[in-house]
């Protein structure tokens, strides 16, 4: 069992190459499930923002191997729980067999699974973590039996946490192009992508969980690296959102606002964040935004995007109040 999946001296663009690779080798093998699989975190960051500074993609089909908006080294993949439980035939290979049978190893029993890439040009085998999330029982139904139903059939154990089910809803489709682990390229594969909407909430209530974490375990310092990671995030995010605050504004409001479902108190508790922690230029978000550490800021103007996040998270927060205000 695989258990160490740290890459040492590996250079960021042999990161980018693999992790592309996997990507686009996952889409295709696991194409019977991929109506109930979206991609988020980091990687999600990579396909939903064009590379180049101020110009957001919404194109829908992408050539892999362009440089990440950030560093990111594993995959991470949100399960629908409920389609997958209705879904289920059992004469199809599970998403366990299917890993296993293209040489994805177990490195944490079901939850984490790893492939090595070792393409033309690599100076040594890149390992790239494949993570599968869940959303909590309380955003699907309360069906606290679902998830270990899903993990029994589908042979895989993923992680449930608090936020990912928002990837779920309206996920954007794209299709993807370039070269698998094994050289083979392989052209317009199909996969779902969370809404850049919906990521910013996500890293919002990663960024406070990654908080209280810290605050159970302040000497260790991982916590702040990870908060600051998505700290980072949600600032692109908001910066370069298709249409700016305004088109953000209109994707929250219907009918996540009007209409309260399920995911209602997940949505508050991700605009709350912002309010606490980004809303303010000496709040702990804007401050960490700009940490230097493993996933640097490479902006030479600080303040001026500090101060830049702070207003748009006040002209967003103030809109949906205002909004919700007209509605009540």
């Amino acid at each position: 069992m695989m258990t160490d999946t740290r890459n040492e001296f590996t250079s960021n663009s042999d990161f980018t190459r693999a992790i592309n690779a996997v990507l686009l080798e996952l889409s295709n093998i696991l194409g019977e499930y991929r109506d109930s699989l979206v991609v988020s975190g980091g990687l999600a960051m990579h396909l939903l923002l064009d590379k180049r500074e101020g110009a957001p993609s919404l194109d829908d089909r992408l050539e892999v191997g362009s440089n990440f908006v950030r560093l990111t080294k594993d995959v991470d993949l949100v399960l629908n729980l409920i389609k997958l439980d209705q879904d289920f035939d059992d004469q199809l290979e599970s998403i366990g067999e299917l890993l296993a049978q293209n040489r994805y190893q177990q490195a944490v029993p079901g939850q984490f699974w790893v492939k090595g890439v070792f393409l033309p040009g690599f100076e040594t085998r890149i390992l790239i973590p494949v993570e599968f999330l869940a959303p909590l029982p309380s955003s699907t139904g309360g069906d606290h039996k679902l998830l270990d139903r899903v993990t029994t059939l589908q042979e895989i154990r993923p992680a449930a946490l608090d936020g990912v089910a928002l990837a779920l809803l309206q996920p954007k489709q794209i299709y993807l192009s370039g070269e698998t682990p094994d050289g083979r390229i392989k052209k317009d594969i199909p996969i779902q992508v969370v809404d850049p909407a919906m990521l910013i909430l996500i890293k919002a209530i990663a960024f406070a969980d990654r908080l209280k974490k810290q605050e159970r375990d302040p000497k260790e310092d991982k916590h702040l690296d990870h908060a600051a990671k998505h700290a980072y995030d949600i600032s692109k995010l908001l910066h370069r959102y298709p249409g700016g605050i305004h088109a953000l504004v209109e994707r929250l409001v219907p009918p996540y606002i009007t209409a309260v479902g399920p995911e209602q108190p997940t949505i508050d508790d991700a605009l709350e964040s912002l309010r606490k922690h980004f809303a303010d230029r000496e709040a702990q978000g804007i401050r960490l935004m700009v940490r230097e550490g493993e996933y640097r800021y490479e902006d030479g103007n600080k303040e001026r995007d500090q101060q830049g996040t702070v207003g748009r998270v006040k002209r967003l927060l103030e809109s949906l109040d205002k909004r919700q205000e007209s509605i009540y």
